[in-house]
């Protein structure tokens, strides 16, 4: 274990393009809060998990918080959707996921999952030589 702590010519100093991509992602962040949530992973076993839970009526609310707390992305869409001008129910926003859910009841989760489970359709990029309305058809 005689390798050195760095390696020759290492620096903790960021590289410019380093720099111009980490500070366009603060801008980002100050324009749309949420904008990043498409660049973290969703987790693919919660999404059957909350549509079993969803399908039984007698899944305690306990256990759909406890599911959509594992997965940042349906957290996010949770609270975003609760809070926006169509849902929100009072001034101050809802950033209880248990409230969230309690509000939307099983059939607004239900949407949320739904949602969920096709925004990734939704967001491909055009293919070269596909129809435009292939997305929309889809």
């Amino acid at each position: 274990m005689n390798a050195p702590k760095h390696p020759l010519g290492y620096t903790d100093a960021l590289r410019p393009q380093e720099t111009q991509w980490l500070n366009a992602r603060a801008e980002d962040l100050k324009r749309t809060p949420t904008q990043l949530t498409q660049l973290v992973p969703r987790l693919p076993s919660v999404l059957p998990k909350l549509m079993t839970a969803l399908n039984n009526p007698d899944t305690p609310i306990r256990t759909l918080t406890g599911l959509i707390e594992s997965d940042p992305v349906i957290s996010s869409m949770v609270l975003r959707l609760i809070n926006s001008p169509a849902m929100r129910v009072r001034r101050e926003n809802i950033e209880s996921l248990d409230q969230a859910v309690m509000l939307l009841g099983f059939s607004g989760m239900r949407e949320v999952v739904s949602a969920a489970m096709f925004s990734p359709i939704g967001r491909l990029e055009p293919v070269e030589g596909a129809c435009p309305l292939l997305i929309h058809d889809i």
